[in-house]
């Protein structure tokens, strides 16, 4: 498995949704399609449907759309996995629920864990409604040991404040931090336990 981590997107941008992955990776999404891999969009961490209006205008019915509707999940079956951002505890819960292992994933999927997905992606993660009283809740993915800070460089999602004691708890429990702009992308290389640079289209390259 390949784990990428997305530092999420400015909605509140009039060009935010093109600069998201949903857009900066259309061409590469459609030849993996085209060649037969099946990719899927987890929008749980949205039970509204948001996601549906930029996914399907993109893709149609070339991918499939997780949402709380769907009840079974065959998570094996897919080569790459993008999961959208929103709040991280719903998302959470969904995945729990829908029996998300990543055990059962393909052994060289990619899973895009963007925002409240990269979140996720961690022993810990942050719940905040105003950046400065903030709780900490177990992640899903406890072998990454660093906490995941993502819109950093949006003042509507993180602050100063946010960031020191999001620091403070990870020294405490002996994790690193990640903290990721808007639209920034960095490979998990778990081999390392180090966060790097990648090209999304060589991810998909046999060994």
């Amino acid at each position: 498995m390949k784990l990428l981590f997305r530092g999420g997107l400015n909605k509140r941008d009039p060009d935010g949704w093109k600069k998201s992955y949903l857009y900066e990776y259309t061409g590469a999404i459609n030849k993996l399609i085209g060649i037969g891999k099946k990719v899927s969009f987890v929008t749980m961490a949205k039970p509204d449907h948001y996601y549906d209006q930029y996914i399907v205008p993109q893709f149609g019915n070339s991918v499939d759309i997780i949402g709380n509707g769907i009840e079974d999940v065959d998570w094996n079956m897919y080569d790459l996995i993008f999961l959208c951002g929103g709040d991280t505890v719903p998302l959470k819960e969904g995945l729990l629920k829908k029996k998300f292992n990543f055990d059962i994933l393909k052994k060289d999927a990619v899973v895009l864990a963007d925002s409240a997905g990269a979140m996720l992606m961690a022993p810990y993660f942050y719940e905040t409604e105003d950046r400065m009283a903030i709780d900490f809740i177990e992640g899903i993915y406890p072998e990454t040991q660093t906490i995941v800070i993502v819109h950093v460089n949006n003042p509507k999602y993180c602050s100063g404040v946010l960031i020191r004691k999001v620091g403070d708890f990870a020294k405490e429990k002996g994790f690193n931090v990640l903290k990721l702009k808007e639209n920034e992308t960095k490979l998990f290389d778990e081999q390392n336990g180090k966060f790097v640079d990648f090209k999304f289209e060589e991810l998909f390259d046999k060994d």
